[in-house]
């Protein structure tokens, strides 16, 4: 999932350095090609209650504003302070989301797992502070937001798979992602940009966002699937790894594609 998820944050950042350089667009793209999901369909789908589904169109679309703070962040730093940030405080605004709701707090081997994961990903983060720069207070700000709705998203994601199985979970709450992209087009200011940037982008640009979507999708599936099995905030405090696999991927694309391109610009 998360070998997936950091090739997928490599591509973002690509996508809105040169080609995408709108987060709004590239949001909309996400919850549009959300509808893909129904391939999954013969494998199982059902019509849940009322109550459930409700859960799952909101936690789809709550999806989509978390990845849109996401790439605000990656337009104002670099991925490999963003994600570092974003590694730590999902499972910690998860924990919090599970102690408001439950009273529950997690377990001494629990916690120490926790918080090992969560520091670590904050060193990362923090490796170069500059905290009293502009920019980079903008960027932590951002990540933060981002960190909280994709916290609240996989806590709901995990009520979701507590009421239903696998496959019908999945597809709903990826609906509620597609529902959140037909809202952003029925935006006049939206709506135009997508049919600007999309007339104005570099050839192959779209066959790009898409590819990066697949990628993206298949990392959140692996994810989701975790997520059904364990526990998510253990699960999400492991997100830590995708720094190494950003790295070493933009390592990659720096010797093999593009070799003029600053490594850290990306990573």
């Amino acid at each position: 999932s998360y070998l997936l998820s950091g090739t997928a944050a490599l591509i973002d950042k690509i996508l809105l350095k040169n080609r995408v350089p709108d987060p709004t667009v590239l949001v909309f793209y996400t919850g549009i090609l959300s509808l893909g999901v129904f391939v999954f369909a013969p494998f199982g789908f059902t019509i849940p209650n009322a109550k459930v589904l409700s859960t799952a169109l909101v936690a789809g679309i709550v999806s989509l504003v978390g990845l849109y703070f996401f790439y605000r962040a990656l337009t104002a730093s670099d991925t490999s302070r963003v994600v570092p940030i974003l590694s730590a405080f999902i499972p910690l605004f998860i924990v919090l989301l599970i102690y408001a709701r439950t009273g529950r707090f997690p377990g001494t081997l629990e916690l120490k797992t926790l918080s090992l994961f969560i520091v670590g990903s904050l060193f990362l983060g923090f490796k170069k502070p500059k905290l009293r720069d502009a920019i980079h207070i903008k960027m932590v700000f951002l990540t933060l937001l981002a960190a909280f709705f994709f916290a609240i998203y996989f806590y709901l994601l995990k009520t979701i798979f507590d009421a239903l199985p696998f496959f019908p979970g999945l597809i709903w709450s990826r609906l509620g992602a597609f529902l959140g992209g037909v809202l952003l087009f029925f935006i006049p200011r939206v709506r135009k940009k997508v049919f600007t940037l999309s007339s104005r982008a570099p050839q192959g640009s779209l066959m790009l966002v898409v590819t990066n979507k697949i990628v993206g999708a298949l990392g959140l599936i692996a994810l989701s699937y975790a997520i059904k099995l364990g526990p998510v905030g253990i699960i999400n405090s492991l997100r830590g790894l995708e720094n190494i696999f950003i790295f070493v991927g933009a390592l990659l694309l720096s010797i093999f594609l593009l070799p003029k391109t600053n490594i850290f610009s990306l990573s």
